[in-house]
């Protein structure tokens, strides 16, 4: 098991270089990214390393499990990282898109941060033994946590506390994020309508006291949160159907419920 879990830890890892490269970001977790320390030809080079030693990490499976399980694994494992380099994409090319629909940012989001969290349950529940039945039930209670993780951490992204998120108010509105609360409210106002000339005006002046108005007026904030409630219902009922109940479902419960509470 411990191979699956290293495998899944370095497709994390290689990503948030990858990401930090694609974002410019010069800091992560309050220490200097990778490429901002030795610069971005290196930072390249690590992650795609560290890609590699994905596959590494899940050979190592033979040792305990059939050559049929670990194929296994590793097909889920590959595909999760194809599904989350497709979501990478779809945000990067959201920044250069006024409006995006509720559609395309749950395809993004189910890609970029869910897949990985529904391949992880899904591995696991496969090394441990368990039915197709058993394996669908985890991967749908990590894909929709992965769901509901964003949808938090896109209200975070807006509505957060600054000394609690380390972020200004309206972080997300002053980055030029496609977050959720901005797709949503975006669809609420057309562009041909007052509402909707004023709220787009405000996005590409970065106004944020403007667009927090704009998202109230149209229950913004509402919406966002029925989202994660919505999800996170979901991904609690997979848990159930798993039809398992010990100290790992449990602690998988109380490990999603803190989560989706979350203000940082």
């Amino acid at each position: 098991m411990a191979p699956a879990g290293a495998a899944i830890e370095f497709i994390h890892n290689f990503s948030l270089i990858h990401d930090d490269v694609e974002d410019s970001d010069e800091e992560r977790r309050h220490r200097p990214t990778v490429w901002k320390l030795w610069g971005i030809p290196q930072a390249i080079n690590v992650g795609s390393n560290m890609q590699a030693m994905v596959n590494r990490a899940v050979l190592r499976l033979r040792g305990r499990h059939s050559a049929e399980v670990t194929l296994t694994a590793l097909e889920i494992i590959t595909g999760a990282i194809v599904r989350m380099t497709e979501g990478q994409y779809l945000d990067m090319s959201f920044e250069h898109r006024e409006s995006v629909s509720l559609a395309d940012h749950f395809r993004m989001t189910g890609g970029k941060t869910a897949a990985l969290l529904e391949a992880a349950l899904r591995v696991g529940a496969l090394l441990g033994g368990g039915t197709m039945e058993q394996q669908d039930a985890l991967g749908d209670f990590g894909r929709e946590f992965g769901l509901a993780f964003q949808c938090r951490d896109d209200y975070l992204g807006i509505w957060g506390e600054p000394a609690r998120t380390g972020k200004p108010v309206g972080s997300d509105i002053l980055s030029g994020k496609r977050s959720l609360p901005i797709v949503f409210a975006l669809e609420q106002a057309p562009a041909s309508s007052s509402a909707g000339k004023r709220l787009r005006q405000a996005l590409r002046a970065r106004d944020v006291k403007t667009v927090l108005a704009c998202l109230e007026a149209v229950e913004t904030r509402r919406f966002v949160a029925d989202s994660v409630d919505e999800h996170t219902a979901a991904s609690l009922d997979g848990l159930r159907r798993c039809a398992t109940d010990n100290a790992y479902t449990t602690a998988m419960r109380e490990i999603a419920e803190y989560a989706l509470r979350r203000n940082s």
